[in-house]
């Protein structure tokens, strides 16, 4: 970690500068002399309505009282945004104001514009996660005759230095330092865990970059590409401790990951975890034919199979879309079956031992093209699963191409029991599609219901990129009976429909009576990036939308989300969402298990 005295060097220059950009000169609201601070009594942040700061360009997120103004400096990207107090009386003449800026950490600058740093205090403190510390020193600004005192709150991620700077007049500092320690406490950083991957990497199709964890440390999978053809493809892992550091190196878990010349894009890894190790379950080239194929991963990061399980078996035709789920006992992994004929496709299953020994396969959807008529060539359905009290659910719509519109696509359900017996004498309609477009169905339980979730809304003509876009989720009983509203019904409304702000890449899970969703924003726009919410389980009860995270603004393909399909996974102390980003990159960011 670099020396607190060199981050604060880096953050003093940059404060010299907001002196006058915001409104310094003349006195505070208090005596302005250099007795300390005076008598102001610090104001409790709980008594404050805060609001979170979210914009495209950041690598940090963090909440900011309501009645303050946020601004940026344009051509000052180390500065991702000030926070500026309100005017507090007639005698205000300089206005409180906290920076938060990210500089790098091999490239600090040194200091200037303020003289005869004298430090006031010195403490440790973490954030989020991270070991940082909080400096507050008196400083002299040549020309000013004000007495100014600062607060710095500074750690580092990723080789990358993190820091709020609040600027106070001395006799009002005491006034806000609460205020900025709650900011600081809350705040939010994402770390690399990928690197390196081609821009056509996990980006495009929604599902990829999956994260499990063993109760303590993550496994998180992603697949890395050529950028040139025939695309070849390796399928990488890589561990992640509770305090976000990387444990080991990267883990190869496929070299030459064969999926017909598409790169990563039908791979879509899975990872389950059975007390011992993980399962990684994914699509890949076996017998010059497509399979559903896994291997197991220790919790040391050691890979156990060198050759892949073969999960699917021998069939005609190819296999894709894989989803699995453990059971208690064994992996549950179900996948679209494409038959040669293009007629009579199918999802099927099996079951997967923890000695990966390989169940005889069975049928859990037959004649899709029966559910899905109107659907023209290269129909792929996706499956979603999920264990609830004694038995399994899968949800299957119709796979979304981002940039085809498609016909009519209702999402339907299958009961199984902890065997893999269908109870359902037939599959049941979950949701209608009356034109809107039901898309990214996902499944989770909270160990009594189902709880079945999908964005819909009517799609413009021109790109799917603009229309309606809404969250909804409904709950099934284990005996199939659909518990709010029937398949002509939106459902639960999770986050309401709005124009013009495409939401995708839907993720659900279940987590301290709580169901958990997130979902990539992709539309050009300060609303771009990862958001999500929570729905109690007992359904009376929908959290406001929040801003999870920062993510980075890349432009070298116009045609790609900006940031995309989200995951979560919950320990019982903490939760990481991960997801790709646009430069080529995976995130993961550390959340509160209660995700703030």
């Amino acid at each position: 970690m670099q020396k607190i005295c060199e981050r604060k060097a880096a953050l003093v220059t940059l404060a010299a500068m907001f002196l006058s950009a915001c409104g310094g000169g003349g006195g505070g609201g208090g005596s302005g002399g250099s007795g300390g601070t005076g008598g102001v009594t610090p104001i409790d942040p709980s008594t404050v309505t805060f609001v979170d700061h979210f914009v495209a360009e950041a690598k940090a997120t963090l909440p900011y009282p309501g009645s303050w103004t946020r601004d940026v400096v344009p051509g000052e990207p180390e500065i991702l945004a000030i926070f500026i107090e309100g005017v507090q009386g007639g005698n205000d003449t300089f206005r409180e104001n906290v920076t938060l800026i990210s500089v790098d950490g091999s490239n600090l600058r040194n200091a200037s514009g303020v003289t005869n740093i004298s430090e006031v205090s010195s403490t440790s403190v973490s954030i989020d996660g991270f070991a940082g510390q909080e400096t507050v020193f008196d400083a002299s600004v040549p020309g000013e005759s004000t007495e100014f005192r600062f607060m710095e709150i500074s750690f580092e991620s990723d080789g990358k230095a993190f820091g709020l700077f609040y600027i106070a007049v001395r006799s009002d500092f005491n006034r806000n330092a609460d205020i900025i320690r709650h900011m600081a406490q809350n705040m939010r950083v994402g770390q690399i865990i990928f690197d390196n991957l081609f821009l056509g990497s996990n980006l495009e199709t929604p599902g990829n970059t999956p994260v499990a964890n063993d109760g303590n440390n993550f496994l998180v999978v992603s697949c890395r590409e050529s950028g040139s053809f025939p695309f070849p493809a390796e399928l990488i892992g890589q561990l992640v401790g509770p305090d976000r550091q990387k444990i080991g190196a990267e883990i190869l878990i496929h070299a030459g990951v064969d999926t017909g010349n598409t790169g990563c894009d039908f791979t879509r890894p899975r990872i389950t975890f059975d007390g011992t190790n993980f399962l990684v379950s994914y699509m890949a080239a076996l017998n010059d034919r497509r399979h559903i194929v896994a291997k197991r991963v220790s919790t040391n990061g050691l890979l156990i199979d060198n050759t892949p399980i073969d999960v699917s078996g021998v069939f005609p035709g190819a296999m894709f879309e894989p989803a699995a789920v453990y059971t208690g006992s064994q992996h549950l992994v179900v996948w679209h079956h494409d038959v040669s004929n293009d007629i009579n496709d199918e999802i099927l299953g099996a079951f997967v031992d923890p000695d990966g020994s390989v169940s005889t396969t069975f049928v859990v959807f037959d004649q899709l093209r029966n559910l899905y008529p109107d659907q023209f060539g290269n129909f792929l359905s996706r499956p979603e699963v999920a264990l609830g009290a004694n038995g399994l659910m899968i949800v299957l719509s119709p796979r979304f191409a981002r940039d085809v519109r498609q016909p009519a696509r209702p999402i339907y359900a299958q009961i199984l029991d902890l065997s893999g017996a269908v109870l359902l004498s037939s599959p049941l309609l979950v949701r209608e599609d009356n034109g809107d477009n039901p898309r990214y169905a996902q499944v989770t339980s909270d160990g009594q219901s189902y709880f079945v979730t999908w964005i819909e809304g009517l799609l413009d003509q021109g790109t799917i990129s603009s229309g309606l876009f809404g969250v909804y989720g409904r709950q099934i009983t284990t005996g199939g009976q659909l518990a709010n509203g029937d398949a002509t019904t939106l459902g639960l409304e999770i986050a309401p429909q709005v124009s013009g702000l495409s939401r995708e890449d839907l993720n659900v899970t279940t987590a301290n009576n709580q169901y958990y969703l997130v979902w990539s924003n992709t539309t050009f726009g300060t609303d771009l990036g990862i958001y999500g919410n929570k729905v109690s389980v007992d359904l009376s009860t929908v959290t406001p939308i929040i801003a999870i995270s920062g993510t980075r603004d890349m432009t070298f393909n116009t045609s790609m989300p900006r940031v995309s399909h989200p995951t979560l996974s919950f320990t019982p102390t903490d939760s990481l969402a991960t997801w790709p980003t646009r430069d080529g990159i995976v995130d993961g960011w550390l959340l509160p298990v209660d995700f703030r």
